[in-house]
């Protein structure tokens, strides 16, 4: 038995189709957890509980996936992301705006003390060296598909 216990919590990880994400999903059911719901582009096989299709490159899609998880969530898991050798803007869209804006409605109806996981790569070690252009992706309250 593991000293963490998801039993009881409300879980939702994006990206859990396969990788760091299903592996995930497979830790926290092995852990207790009853309540998954996985959010991706892709549905998984195995074991969540409840799977919401989302486009994270999408607005209208991220606001129907936190629409439809609702209020009451305990932690929520950042996993999804897609590589850099996608068009610069997709990649934009999926790892950084997608997520603000799903974290930004989640956290609206979150549970007292709930908690956000983000998963991050290597390859963003050298964000210091980007901090102003970080913060101002970080600014975009909202966006268009190009």
């Amino acid at each position: 038995m593991s000293a963490i216990d998801y039993s009881g919590k409300k879980i939702v990880v994006t990206g859990g189709f396969s990788g760091i994400g299903a592996a995930l999903v497979s830790l926290l059911k092995d852990n207790g957890a009853t309540d998954i719901t996985v959010l991706d582009i892709k549905q998984a096989d195995g074991s969540r509980d409840k799977f919401i299709e989302t486009n994270l490159g999408d607005p209208a899609s991220v606001d129907a996936a936190a629409a439809a998880i609702g209020s009451g969530v305990d932690i929520l898991f950042n996993n999804a992301g897609i590589s850099g050798v996608n068009p610069p803007l997709q990649v934009i869209q999926v790892n950084t705006l997608g997520l603000k804006r799903l974290t930004e409605r989640v956290l609206q109806g979150m549970n007292t003390g709930g908690t956000v996981v983000n998963t991050a790569s290597t390859a963003g070690s050298q964000w210091p060296d980007r901090y102003e252009a970080i913060m101002e992706l970080l600014a975009i309250d909202d966006w268009n598909k190009a």
